[in-house]
């Protein structure tokens, strides 16, 4: 009894000792012992790639129903494009200007020893020019084969929009450089416009291929 053992500290220890020497017994870990025992190891790698296609399926399904956009202001209005074409948010390095281009090409600038072109979209979407200069915000991006800086008035986010959530342009008066949009989404309190980026780029004379 419990006085015995208090009387006599040497049982106690007796006891502890057969305590730690007894063997619990190991439980299994792995998923097919504990549920599935005897299943053929045939069995097991079906089992573990219809899993994995499931898994990826539901990741295919939730990035069909979103879109990651990095929204930016231009002027008073608020634009977006997809962030998976976005290289870098950065502030506007010193710019060399290049000769014979029109004015929304606004020059060169040296980043981290790789020569950028910093770019005015404004006059795509019948804006004011940006008033771009050092340390003002831009957007690296990066779309097919062209790599740019997008001259911005302030970068704001980058959001998940459900898809459902954006709504096609209006067909009665589209309002200027809609040739360039894709629909438009709430931001907070406000429209958002959802730009083309590739085709903005290609067909907004934004490239310059005229000789020097």
């Amino acid at each position: 009894n419990v006085d015995t053992l208090i009387r006599e500290p040497a049982a106690v220890a007796n006891v502890s000792e057969l305590d730690a020497e007894a063997e619990l017994p190991l439980l299994p870990t792995n998923f097919f012992d504990l549920y599935c025992p005897g299943v053929s190891p045939q069995a097991q790698s079906l089992f573990e790639a219809r899993t994995a296609e499931l898994q990826t399926g539901q990741s295919q399904i939730l990035a069909e129903q979103t879109r990651e956009i990095a929204v930016f202001r231009l002027g008073e209005e608020y634009f977006g494009f997809e962030a998976a074409q976005v290289r870098e948010f950065i502030k506007v390095p010193p710019l060399t200007p290049i000769p014979c281009c029109p004015n929304h090409i606004l020059g060169n600038a040296n980043l981290r020893g790789e020569v950028i072109t910093l770019v005015d979209i404004a006059h795509c979407l019948s804006l004011p020019m940006v008033e771009a200069n050092p340390l003002s915000p831009a957007i690296v991006v990066t779309v097919g084969e062209f790599t740019v800086a997008i001259a911005a008035d302030e970068i704001l986010d980058v959001q998940v929009v459900p898809s459902s959530s954006i709504n096609p342009l209006p067909s009665v008066m589209p309002r200027p450089g809609s040739d360039f949009l894709q629909g438009t989404a709430r931001f907070a309190t406000r429209t958002l416009s959802l730009l083309d980026l590739e085709k903005l780029l290609i067909e907004g004379d934004l490239m310059v291929d005229e000789p020097i």
